[in-house]
């Protein structure tokens, strides 16, 4: 009994030290699972206080992702943290591309083309807007003056004017549609079973497997919370009868038992 006690008080103690840990791995994993759908990584935050940021330590490399020289001899660079262009030697961040992970880059019929992990953008006159939401990878121009950006899912996206609009390479589309059909199935390594087993895709399909880490953070994130409460309370009922204990003490009653655990 009395290592089951010791065990249970440690239990309890280790229980109240890594609920904050816990809580956070559940809560983060479900809105890792909709960044997407919400939108995170267009949503800029403050959060140099943590110290893993202090003083730029999150920023060590720029992480390099593309390099384009312009018609007019303009280079830029595109990194994980947004377009810069290089001048005299130095970089120059591009306003309205902080934070965003530029691909590829291309210029067509004077406007600067970005593929980032957001969708595809274009930069024009200072200005940075987005045209397409969809993630993309490169940017290449076609013989027939078009650029092409390759896209989430094998898809190639084709634009005529500039990157303003885009629309789907039905060739291509219809070829890899063909070989999709027929393609053998890819080699599973252990590290792709184990990653598919801590997302749910092993069990679910990709596009359903936020079913699996929403059940599995809502389920972490009740038990940390309810952990807590019931620490709580019963810390709270030890000192309401370490109260009682004390009280009657002073007034000469007979001391009460404790409850049997």
């Amino acid at each position: 009994m009395k290592h089951l006690g010791s065990l249970r008080g440690w239990h309890a103690w280790l229980s109240v030290v890594l609920a904050l840990p816990i809580l956070l791995v559940s809560v983060t994993a479900i809105f890792i699972a909709h960044d997407k759908a919400l939108g995170l990584k267009e949503i800029s935050v403050a959060a140099k206080w943590l110290p893993g940021y202090a003083d730029g330590n999150w920023r060590q490399s720029l992480e390099i992702r593309s390099h384009f020289v312009a018609a007019d001899g303009s280079q830029y660079v595109g990194s994980k943290y947004g377009l810069f262009r290089v001048e005299a030697g130095s970089l120059a961040a591009l306003p309205g591309t902080e934070g965003l992970e530029v691909r590829g880059l291309h210029q067509h019929l004077g406007r600067l083309v970005l593929a980032t992990k957001t969708g595809l953008y274009v930069v024009e006159n200072n200005a940075v807007r987005k045209v397409l939401n969809m993630e993309a990878w490169s940017l290449t121009a076609l013989p027939d003056d078009t650029l092409s950006a390759s896209v989430r899912d094998d898809g190639i996206m084709v634009s005529s004017d500039g990157g303003l609009t885009w629309r789907r390479h039905q060739p291509v589309a219809e070829a890899v549609a063909a070989y999709a059909r027929t393609m053998p199935d890819r080699p599973l390594t252990l590290g792709n079973l184990v990653m598919d087993l801590h997302t749910g895709k092993a069990f679910l399909s990709k596009d359903t497997q936020w079913l699996w880490i929403d059940a599995t953070g809502a389920v972490m994130t009740f038990l940390g919370l309810s952990g807590l409460v019931v620490w709580w309370r019963t810390r709270r009922r030890k000192a309401q009868a370490a109260l009682a204990q004390a009280a009657a003490k002073l007034e000469g009653h007979p001391q009460p038992q404790a409850a049997p655990r």
